[in-house]
């Protein structure tokens, strides 16, 4: 419990799920605007919601998986990174 909580306060520190949110809806709507991105977007559908949903879930459990590692802990601690 103490390192969930341990883990937890970093990953708030860092915005935790609402940085992740802002951070994934702005690489998408680079990829909807940017030119150079048009040949890796464009064999997608235009509804990326499900996609986005899958990188905010990886990228959460990343920073808490790392976070976990600077405690010298080698596993997924248990942390909301849904928001």
């Amino acid at each position: 419990m103490e390192a969930e909580v341990a883990v937890a306060m970093p990953f708030s520190r860092i915005g935790g799920a609402a940085a992740i949110d802002r951070l994934v809806e702005a690489f998408y709507a680079r990829m909807d605007t940017l030119p150079q991105a048009k040949p890796i977007r464009s064999p997608h559908a235009a509804d990326l919601t499900p996609v986005k949903e899958v990188l905010k879930r990886y990228l959460g459990e990343c920073a808490a998986f790392l976070l976990s590692r600077s405690l010298g802990k080698n596993h997924l601690p248990n942390v909301d990174v849904a928001g």
